[in-house]
């Protein structure tokens, strides 16, 4: 009988497996009794062998009969050809991975692999399952990842990757079930995100079915919503006690960031007195987690793109190149889509990045979890403040949260220098806010903070200036001025005119920023305050 190219093609994979090398990197069940001793068992296997079992679920019985002989040097198997009954095969319990197919052609059959992987993840959350098809169609990858699959190869696989990804699939899925143990015990708090709503429950969702791709992930949200939390509960749902490095892309001015990405050599310019690996070599087999992508100037975004498409990089100053495992985390606050649409993001990049994509609600949008978040910090405080008082829950929960989470967190830190019971009130944080403002009573106690004297003469911050050069859209200038806020409010709390000289801006402009945030109330203007017009540039 004449042989096809597809059948010539798997008996080649098989007489490379059946080399005398790899028998003797993995002889049978040595791997995995190492990997016994680093994992427990998950929970609900009643397997009693060192080997672990793999479930193939495939129409072609070529592949399956190549498959099987493949990968059980190092795995039990099992097979099927009709997606219906893959569950009836995981009921017996046995069953610790799923290798599937996407699409059954040649059986009769209703069901896709889609539809088994989200019947699967619902009725056997804790056995991962990782899609082997003959093509990559990034819209299959993106779909097959969303629906809750571990990976995603091709049927052109190398043995020992493919047994090395299956190991780390099964650790990943008894980590999870771990977090999820914890859950139930502290049902609020995951890796610092506190949260109750149902929309933050399926960023949670999304986020645990990402954790382990090493695909790039994209967190979208505004200013204050904890990108950089979703970016490490994300490192440490799939790549915990690897390295993780973060870096904000606003911080790197254009001539240094080949050197801080790539790294350098001693003597690829002045002042390179030695080798430095940049943060991707630095991130190797963890995450670098990328925040403000948006600012990445376009010149620079093919360097990223290169690095995401062929894992490699070339420090500067050098003819070779490293491979790097790294696992990259980007984040935003603007809408990357509108800034390709209008030529300020490259395409490429922008559908790479994208494929993964978390978006974070804004506070506001998140219910009761103003008040979770809010008891958390009671909790963790553990300071003289032990409760919040309902009068004061109501306030909270009444505010639209400018500044999301991070202006929750500042305000309560505020308030609670203004407690005398114990007992967190509205009136603590109203007078936090009126203190933030120059609003307070005359006969209050001041808050206790870095104020300065009336005396003290304090050189004026060039912000009015420097705001018309500030790089990027209008998100990045808003960032830059609740910074400045923060900073005059701390050093003069009670004086509205001389919060506005020490940033070297009008008290009107002072004022405008203050509405900006939701930090003044609307009150009738004083005799004191003067008509001024606001710089059109702020």
């Amino acid at each position: 009988m004449r042989t096809s190219r597809r059948e010539e093609f798997f008996s080649s994979l098989l007489d490379e497996t059946e080399a005398p090398d790899l028998a003797t990197k993995a002889p049978d069940g040595e791997c995995c009794h190492r990997d016994r001793h680093i994992m427990p068992t998950p929970p609900g296997n009643t397997n009693t062998h060192e080997r672990r079992h793999i479930l193939i679920a495939d129409d072609d019985p070529t592949f399956l009969k190549i498959a099987s002989r493949v990968l059980g040097l190092r795995f039990d198997i099992s097979t099927c050809q009709r997606p219906e009954d893959i569950c009836d095969r995981l009921q017996e319990g046995d069953i610790d991975i799923v290798l599937l197919d996407l699409y059954f052609d040649q059986v009769e059959t209703d069901c896709t692999g889609f539809d088994m992987i989200e019947k699967c993840r619902d009725q056997y959350p804790a056995i991962p399952i990782i899609v082997v098809s003959r093509t990559i169609d990034p819209k299959d990858i993106t779909k097959a990842l969303d629906l809750g699959a571990f990976h995603f190869v091709t049927k052109h696989f190398e043995s020992t990757e493919l047994s090395n990804l299956i190991e780390r699939a099964i650790r990943n899925a008894f980590l999870e079930q771990h977090f999820q143990s914890q859950l139930t015990t502290d049902a609020l708090n995951l890796g610092g995100i506190v949260y109750s709503s149902p929309v933050m429950q399926s960023v949670i969702d999304r986020v645990r079915r990402f954790a382990s791709s090493p695909l790039p992930v994209l967190i979208t949200g505004e200013s204050g919503t904890g990108k950089d939390l979703v970016a490490r509960l994300l490192h440490d749902l799939g790549r915990r006690g690897k390295p993780f490095n973060a870096v904000n892309i606003t911080s790197l001015p254009g001539s240094l960031f080949e050197s801080q990405m790539f790294g350098h050599e001693r003597g690829a310019f002045t002042d390179a007195r030695e080798s430095r690996r940049g943060l991707l070599e630095q991130s190797h087999e963890g995450s670098l987690f990328l925040d403000e992508i948006g600012s990445l100037p376009l010149d620079k975004q093919v360097a990223l793109l290169r690095v995401l498409e062929d894992g490699r990089v070339r420090r500067l100053g050098s003819e070779t190149e490293r491979k790097v495992d790294v696992r990259v985390i980007l984040a935003t606050h603007e809408d990357l889509d509108a800034r390709r649409r209008a030529h300020e993001f490259r395409d490429d990049l922008w559908y790479r990045i994208s494929q993964l994509h978390i978006h974070l609600p804004p506070l506001r949008e998140r219910g009761l979890d103003a008040l979770h978040i809010a008891d958390a910090f009671i909790e963790k405080m553990r300071g003289p403040v032990k409760a919040i008082s309902e009068d004061a829950r109501e306030y909270l929960l009444s505010k639209s949260w400018p500044a999301n989470v991070r202006g929750l967190i500042g305000l309560l830190h505020a308030a609670s220098l203004y407690d005398s019971d114990g007992v967190l009130s509205r009136r603590d944080l109203e007078r936090a806010e009126d203190s933030a403002l120059g609003n307070d009573e005359e006969n209050s106690e001041p808050i206790a903070g870095p104020t300065v004297d009336e005396d003290c003469v304090l050189p004026a911050l060039p912000i009015a200036s420097l705001l018309p050069h500030l790089r990027g859209e209008s998100s990045i200038r808003r960032e830059f001025r609740w910074q400045c806020l923060q900073y005059a409010m701390a050093l003069s709390p009670k004086n509205k005119q001389r919060a506005a000289e020490i940033l070297g801006i009008q008290r009107q402009t002072l004022y405008s920023w203050l509405d900006e945030f939701g930090l003044r109330k609307s009150k009738t203007r004083r005799e004191d305050e003067p008509e001024e017009e606001a710089p059109t540039g702020s």
